[in-house]
């Protein structure tokens, strides 16, 4: 049985079925695509760098201590030697694989005194080799003592500037790196620390500044991803919709008829004249006397009724043209008793489907 479809209606169900299928597919894709992780910390540790100092002095009138400690002003002339001791600490609460190396390097750097500083020359030192970390253990633990000869880096700098002929600032900057990995159920993490000293060089007097170190411990977290499983009632509910809704718009598309007013009205005027015909009188001309009352009956079964009622034949104006016949009527006196069709409310309404 094919069905015929009121134009508007088949646009409304073609526009709500492909809708509805393309938001059930994107949730089915959604749903079914490559796996969601959801992160699980395993393990945490806890890091922290550290850099301490302190200056030793040449025998001098001023002070009468051999060294000072940190956070002061040093008189360049008066300094011997700069005492380091770089320090570097991981703990953790289970046993992990934890690999990697340190060294400790020294750089001279000329750099231009900008607010946005630039390095104009470089001059590298390794004071300790690259050492390896090796480790299964709950951390580890790496403490370095690093003399530095603040005379020795202080007249290198010196002699580039008077080979260079630029006059820039110079600083002195001893750093240890630790490259670590951890490994362990999650994810492995690298990881790299400098903590490092800054020391002006080529100037009367300066400050020793700290960069990387940590006044409270860093945390590491060692994070396991876990796949998060796909809901199998979800996705079946889906599939089922998608094919449902697919067949419904082919369907739809291509095996339904859009049916236009006036067929929908001819068939209607045909079904009346069927069912009534006998009760019916065709009339050539339009009636055209004047009526004293007008009542509109509301439905051709309502006016059948009435005709019954004062034993009166019920008239409409032939015409060839079935869609030109919109009225039925019924006279007594000077009273006119109308059904008028109303296809743009009652017969698109009663319509929508129609089958053949």
């Amino acid at each position: 049985m094919k069905i015929k479809l009121n134009k508007n209606v088949k646009v409304i169900l073609i526009t709500a079925s492909s809708g509805l299928l393309i938001l059930c597919s994107f949730l089915l894709y959604k749903e079914n695509r490559a796996p969601d992780y959801l992160e699980k910390v395993v393990n945490t540790y806890n890091s922290k760098s550290s850099v301490n100092y302190s200056v030793s002095l040449k025998d001098n009138s001023l002070y009468n201590s051999k060294s000072l400690g940190e956070d002061n002003v040093y008189i360049s002339s008066y300094v011997d030697n700069i005492n380091t001791l770089f320090s570097y600490n991981l703990q953790g609460a289970e046993n992990r694989d934890i690999k990697g190396d340190y060294r400790v390097i020294a750089a001279v750097e000329g750099y231009s005194n900008e607010k946005d500083e630039k390095i104009i020359w470089r001059k590298e030192f390794e004071l300790i080799s690259t050492q390896a970390i090796e480790f299964n253990d709950k951390g580890i633990s790496i403490s370095k003592e690093v003399p530095i000869n603040f005379d020795e880096y202080n007249s290198f700098a010196a002699k580039i500037i008077n080979e260079l002929r630029i006059t820039l600032p110079v600083k002195l900057t001893v750093s240890m790196v630790v490259n670590l990995k951890i490994n362990g159920r999650g994810e492995p993490v690298e990881k790299i620390f400098s903590p490092s000293i800054v020391i002006p060089l080529n100037t009367p007097y300066f400050q020793i500044t700290k960069l990387n170190t940590d006044e409270k411990a860093e945390k590491i977290d060692i994070v396991n991803k876990v796949p998060i499983e796909h809901n199998i009632k979800i996705t079946a509910v889906l599939i089922v919709l998608v094919v449902i809704l697919f067949s419904v718009f082919i369907y739809i598309l291509f095996f339904t008829e859009t049916v236009l007013k006036n067929n929908i009205q001819e068939k209607k005027i045909k079904r009346i004249l069927k069912e009534y015909g006998t009760r019916l009188v065709a009339l050539s001309t339009e009636e055209i006397q004047s009526f004293k009352n007008k009542y509109s009956v509301r439905s051709m079964e309502d006016l059948i009724k009435l005709a019954d009622e004062l034993n009166r034949p019920v008239f409409y104006n032939y015409s060839s043209c079935k869609n030109s016949i919109d009225r039925f009527y019924v006279i007594e006196n000077k009273q006119l008793y109308e059904y008028k069709l109303d296809f743009n409310l009652e017969t698109a309404k009663s319509n929508i489907f129609i089958f053949k």
